[in-house]
């Protein structure tokens, strides 16, 4: 299912520009809330979108531990050089290992050719988020909330 992000009108895979106002369509992310993704993990909420594909909120089914999924787009699925890049980022995020970063648990193809991460679920909210709630940080606030940030970046 795609979408149009000017109207938000749904509109069938094949489409590929807004009948009503011509802008392009794009991947209804929010449409694979409430799936079973691979017969193992029940997606609960999309967390974010960015250039390598969404972020979503998963549950194991069996194991009832909270995941985050990471998919590479399906336009992106042939594309050799995307998935060596996505490749790289799980095998590079999967050594790694720091406290303020995620755990990589897997790199997964579903029967179906979805491609995805399974990451550590970490509970909480985006710097973004919290600079439009406070408005601005002190000086002693901002280095409280960047110091972890630069350790992960230092390591």
């Amino acid at each position: 299912m795609k979408h149009c992000t000017a109207c938000n009108e749904k509109f069938d895979d094949s489409i590929s520009f807004c009948p009503t106002d011509g802008e392009v369509l794009e991947e209804d992310s929010s449409a694979l809330i409430g799936n079973v993704l691979d017969g193992q993990y029940q997606i609960e909420a999309m967390l974010g979108k960015g250039g390598m594909g969404a972020v979503y909120r998963a549950r194991h089914i069996l194991l009832g531990d909270r995941v985050a999924i990471k998919l590479l787009p399906p336009e992106m699925r042939s594309n050799t050089e995307w998935l060596r890049r996505f490749q790289r980022e799980g095998q590079a995020a999967r050594r790694f290992r720091h406290p303020n970063a995620v755990t990589v648990y897997d790199l997964r193809t579903s029967a179906d050719g979805t491609i995805y991460l399974v990451m550590e679920y970490v509970e909480g909210r985006t710097l973004d988020a919290e600079l439009k709630q406070r408005g601005k940080f002190s000086p002693a606030q901002a280095v409280a909330a960047l110091d972890p940030i630069m350790g992960v970046l230092n390591a």
